[in-house]
């Protein structure tokens, strides 16, 4: 979590670490990364292993995502992880679908009392990144699937955003 005003000494602190091209990141309409608007404060993904393969996600702005920002704003006011329904990963390559879990993090140890407490002492989030599609293959290798049909869906999303996962769909999925 970084207010505006760190903005610049951030990125250029991480910039000295090695990262020549680091800027905080958001997608624009195409779904191109580019540098972040102006806002408050960002959530930006400052660590992310491995960093091979994920380095589009380092840098970005998780809050600059109005479902993810809803998200942000839950798991920090209830002090308890919360996941986001499916989402497309910023570092798909492929067309499988993911989601994030976010558990904040406070000063001073464990969620505070209150959510006023909670939005004062709100220092980040440590985040799971799950991409379906690559769990479900790794799961399921070396098990004959020949007649089998696998189908995931999260029953609490909205209709038309429930599918996780359909062995049958390239949509969902990605070959290993």
């Amino acid at each position: 979590r970084l207010p505006d005003g760190l903005r610049e000494a951030y990125e250029e602190a991480v910039r000295q670490e090695g990262y020549a091209d680091f800027q905080i990141a958001e997608q624009d309409a195409q779904g191109q990364i580019v540098r972040a608007t102006r806002r408050p404060e960002y959530v930006v993904v400052s660590y992310i292993e491995p960093l091979a393969g994920n380095e589009k996600a380092l840098g970005y702005d998780a809050s600059s995502n109005p479902s993810r920002f809803d998200v942000l704003q839950r798991a920090r006011d209830s002090g308890r992880a919360i996941a986001t329904g499916r989402l497309m990963l910023v570092q798909e390559t492929g067309r499988q679908f993911g989601l994030l879990i976010f558990q904040p993090i406070y000063s001073h140890g464990p969620a505070p009392a209150t959510v006023e407490e909670r939005r004062q002492h709100l220092l980040g989030y440590a985040t799971g990144v799950f991409q379906i599609g690559d769990m479900i293959e790794a799961s399921l290798q070396g098990v004959e699937r020949n007649g089998i049909t696998l189908r995931i869906e999260d029953e609490a999303a909205p209709a038309g955003q429930r599918l996780l996962y359909d062995s049958q769909s390239p949509l969902a999925t990605t070959s290993l």
